[in-house]
């Protein structure tokens, strides 16, 4: 009589009820559609972003942002205000030029102290050096920030995490920065919306260029508190 094997199948995960925010950023070459695919299921508002399948990390596309006003725009939601909760932001991006500003990837407005305000910056600078920078409250004195060289062309991981009183920045899963904070510290939205490529204050300036893919807003967890191994593959429920 022949042996059967059961062979488990095995699941990323990833998109769970501390999920605030998934996007894929799956579709056609030049396509127009941007969905969330967390329980949320958030009305992402398009303006001039594209989906394209040439340079993607996983899935069938990535978001292209071409630094000319293009952007997603996130509704107004407490899904946006963390509070003095845990949180992890992490995003997979793709630089094919330097620049010598910064690039806002994810904010609101930027208001120099506005009290809990909150954006994430990145930028390559003339010697090839990356920085991502997470700025709240009063910048530039709270901030967490990494510089290193690296190639053009290739898809980085980055994560921002909030773990109790400590905020850390990963790069590939290798921590770049931490500081500690105040356990009452408040982390919030305290505008209408968010945008994803850009901010609402100096329109036009500090537009985001490169793709995005994998991107994810978690709520209430710390997806990581050391260094990790990136996922292989998107994330599933």
């Amino acid at each position: 009589m022949g042996l059967s094997f059961y062979i488990p199948t095995y699941t990323i995960g990833g998109i769970d009820s501390y999920t605030k925010l998934m996007l894929h950023m799956d579709g056609a070459d030049d396509g127009t559609t941007f969905t969330d695919d967390s329980a949320e299921t958030h009305s992402i508002t398009r303006v001039n972003a594209l989906t394209k399948t040439g340079t993607k990390k996983f899935g069938t596309a990535s978001g292209y942002f071409d630094g000319n006003n293009d952007y997603l725009s996130l509704p107004d939601s407490t899904d946006w205000d963390f509070g003095t909760d845990d949180f992890t932001i992490d995003f997979w991006f793709y630089r094919s030029s330097k620049h010598s500003i910064a690039d806002v990837i994810l904010g609101s407005y930027y208001g120099f102290g506005t009290v809990g305000e909150y954006e994430l910056y990145a930028n390559i600078y003339d010697d090839y050096k990356i920085s991502m920078s997470f700025h709240y409250d009063s910048w530039p004195s709270h901030s967490v920030t990494q510089s290193d060289t690296y190639s053009l062309n290739v898809w980085h991981h980055a994560a921002i995490v909030r773990n109790g009183t400590n905020i850390s920045l990963y790069i590939d899963g290798i921590s770049k920065d931490s500081i500690t904070v105040p356990s009452d510290l408040t982390v919030n939205n305290p505008y209408d919306s968010q945008r994803i490529g850009a901010t609402m204050s100096f329109p036009g300036t500090y537009d985001y260029v490169g793709y995005l893919d994998e991107f994810r807003i978690s709520k209430g967890k710390a997806r990581w508190t050391t260094n990790f191994t990136p996922e292989s593959g998107p994330y599933t429920t």
